[in-house]
This record gives structure tokens, C-alpha cells and sequence, in this order.
């Protein structure tokens, strides 16, 4: 990821999150945390157990994300040696530096108020992989409704309600090989739909249930849930599996050289038993590892799911 994906990015997660980005230039991004949000990132369980217990109000904490590092060394350079000194407006204003690692064992206390934390947010860095992470857990299902066309209607709308799941597929063996399936089913056809994120990608989709609308009569999510299962794997049945009859080959092949080089252990005169005994454990600890490694399978995992209230007039699944 670029700057700009990053920064785009970290926009979108604070704004979900119900943050306030207090300023954004290139080079920063300075955001207090909602209170939600610095449950999640900041680490200060013994603090909101504190606010919790006594009913105090919340101080969530203020973070200037650096998106540059070196841009903004630059401009700390450049505003400590103008004239005057640091300006009160300079990049390095109201800035501490990093959390240091030793708050984390101290009692519950409230931050100083205005106080902000410096941490630098680029590809690679323990911040940035922490919103990843946040951000999948979020995502992991979601609801969402289609926004009705322009102009008032003198009736009532349905929706028509899909389940969409998006599945990772992995073949494993010694070798890994992943795809994404992406599969949509009608909540009250049972109608499945193939490619199913990528028909959403045109449509304008809300989280809040329009004004003038209603739900549609649906099967249960469970009932949902195993008919796609079921499509899942009837797909993965119909497909072409060489490569696990290759992988089973390589797995004779190692057991073979596994075993040959044991067996020339075993035939020394001059092991004792208690020797015997473990290169006999070694070549069954041996030949587990490398089934486990070269064993064909398949491993199927939902990523992320939700219901999608959508116009069963204007979407027509192309089902296999």
C-alpha cells in the first residue's frame, strides 16, 4: 500500500468508527478516538474499568497518525529553526511522543486533557496492522439496503433479502493455493447467485432502512447458511483435483526416503535399546510431520457475510 491508499483507508475506518478527524494534511492525520474506538485500540482496560466502576466521563485519547515520517521530521526541523522557535501550531504542537510501554502497568488515570500521542502509521508498522485487524473484525457482517430510485412513491416498497458470504477456499497440501468464492442466496427463493459482492459494486447501499419501505418474508439464516454449504461444495466437487493425486504422489515419495533413512538407523548392531527405541519414536514423529505437510485438503472459511436488502426488480442473479 501506498501513502494515499493508507491514508484513505485510516479516513474511512475513523469515520465508521464514529472518530473526529481533527486535522488532515498529506504528511498527518490527527483523530480523537470515540469512545468505542479507544476501547478497542488503546489498550486502557484498567481505565475503563475505572470510568465504568466510578461513572466518570470518558477522556478518549488523541492520536497524530504520521502518514510521512520524514516529511514531517522535516517540518519539525524547519518550524524549530524559523524565527521565533516552535510555533504553538507547528507540526510537534501538543505532541508527547509515543506511549511509552511502562503506562501500561500503572493504575487507572484519566489523560490529561488535549493531550495527543505521536505514532507513525506506515506499511508495516504495529498501528497500522492493529486497524487491519479492527477492521476485519467490523466487517465481518454488516446490513445494508438498497436506497430507493429518485422520486416519491405512493406505495410502500419490499425488499427482497439476500444472504451474501464470501468463502476463502484453500488447497493444501505442501503446496497452498487460495481463492475467493463469492455467493449470494435469496432469503425467500432460495435462489443462489454466483459473484455476488461484484453485482453490489454499482449499487447505492445504505445502513439505515429507508422511509416507505419493508422487509420481505425470509427462510431462516441457518436454513441459508447449509444451502449455501451445500453449494459450496458441490462446486468444489465437480472440480478438477489432479493436483491432489500429484501431492499424494510427492507424500509416497517422502515417506519412501523417510523410512529408507530409518530403517539404515535401525540396522546398526550397535544401538542399545533405549537408542532402538527412540529412532523408532523419531521415525513416526518423522513421517507424521510430513503427512501433515503433503496431505491433500481442502479448507473452506467464511471471511465476511451480510444481508443486503435489494429492488427484486432491477437484480437478476445469474444462478448456476
Amino acid at each position: 500500500m501506498n501513502r494515499e491508499q493508507i491514508a484513505s483507508f485510516c479516513e474511512r475506518y475513523f469515520s465508521a468508527a464514529g472518530c473526529t478527524i481533527i486535522e488532515k494534511t498529506p504528511v498527518w492525520l490527527h483523530v480523537k478516538l470515540s469512545p468505542e474506538a479507544d476501547r478497542e485500540l488503546t489498550g486502557r482496560d484498567y481505565y475503563w474499568n475505572f470510568v465504568e466502576r466510578t461513572g466518570a466521563e470518558p477522556e478518549t485519547m488523541s492520536f497524530k497518525f504520521i502518514l510521512d515520517p520524514e516529511a514531517y521530521e522535516r517540518e519539525k526541523a524547519k518550524a524549530a529553526h524559523g524565527p521565533g522557535g516552535p510555533s504553538a501550531g507547528g507540526p510537534g504542537a501538543g505532541a508527547t511522543g509515543a506511549v511509552p510501554s511502562v503506562l501500561a502497568g500503572l493504575p487507572p488515570v484519566a489523560p490529561r486533557p488535549g493531550r495527543t500521542l505521536e505514532e507513525p502509521l506506515v506499511f508495516g508498522s504495529r498501528r497500522l496492522d492493529q486497524l487491519f485487524a479492527s477492521a476485519c473484525r467490523r466487517g465481518a457482517c454488516l446490513q445494508l439496503f438498497e436506497e430507493p430510485s429518485a422520486g416519491p412513491s405512493p406505495f410502500s416498497r419490499r425488499y427482497a433479502t439476500w444472504l451474501g458470504v464470501n468463502y476463502k477456499i484453500s488447497f493444501v497440501c505442501d503446496r497452498k493455493r487460495e481463492e475467493l468464492m463469492s455467493l449470494g442466496i435469496h432469503l425467500s427463493t432460495g435462489e443462489i447467485a454466483d459473484d455476488f459482492f461484484a453485482r453490489l459494486e454499482r449499487r447505492r447501499l445504505v445502513p439505515l432502512m429507508p422511509a416507505g419501505t419493508m422487509l420481505g418474508e425470509t427462510i431462516s439464516l441457518e436454513r441459508a447458511a447449509r444451502q449455501l454449504e451445500q453449494h459450496v461444495l458441490g462446486r468444489l466437487a465437480g472440480q478438477n483435483h489432479d493436483w491432489a493425486g500429484e501431492a499424494r504422489r510427492r507424500l509416497a515419495e517422502e515417506e519412501e526416503r523417510v523410512i529408507a533413512y530409518f530403517e539404515d538407523r535401525l540396522a546398526d548392531a550397535a544401538l542399545s535399546p533405549e537408542e532402538r527405541e527412540a529412532v523408532i519414536a523419531k521415525r513416526g514423529q518423522r513421517l507424521e510431520e510430513i503427512r501433515w505437510q503433503h496431505e491433500p485438503r481442502i479448507e473452506v472459511q467464511p471471511v465476511n457475510y451480510g444481508l443486503f436488502h435489494l429492488w427484486t426488480d432491477t437484480f437478476r442473479p445469474r444462478s448456476r
